[in-house]
């Protein structure tokens, strides 16, 4: 495990966070990407659809033209803040798990 200040320093040298999961309970790069304004593009799991902005989500229908949009998924993470958004957290796993 690496340090707070360094996982924000290995995030901010990406150019680009790819997740390509078909299945995932988060991931927590959802927020980390978010949290560190590094441009991401995701399948549409876990979290997805609630962070990034839906031309930075793939739906595997074979078109997409990605655009991270960094400023929408970080004003997103921010309502997931604890302690203040704690309780909008456990909905959105709620969500997740249940759907």
């Amino acid at each position: 495990m690496v340090s707070y200040i360094e996982l924000n320093e290995l995030y901010n040298m990406l150019d680009l966070y790819i997740v390509a999961s078909r299945v995932e309970g988060g991931p927590r790069a959802l927020f980390e990407c978010a949290i560190t304004n590094t441009p991401i593009i995701s399948t549409n799991v876990g979290f997805a659809e609630s962070l990034l902005s839906p031309e930075s989500i793939y739906e595997i229908d074979g078109k997409f033209n990605p655009k991270p949009n960094t400023e929408y998924s970080k004003k997103k993470v921010q309502g997931y803040e604890i302690p203040q958004g704690f309780d909008k957290f456990i909905e959105m796993f709620k969500e997740v798990y249940e759907s």
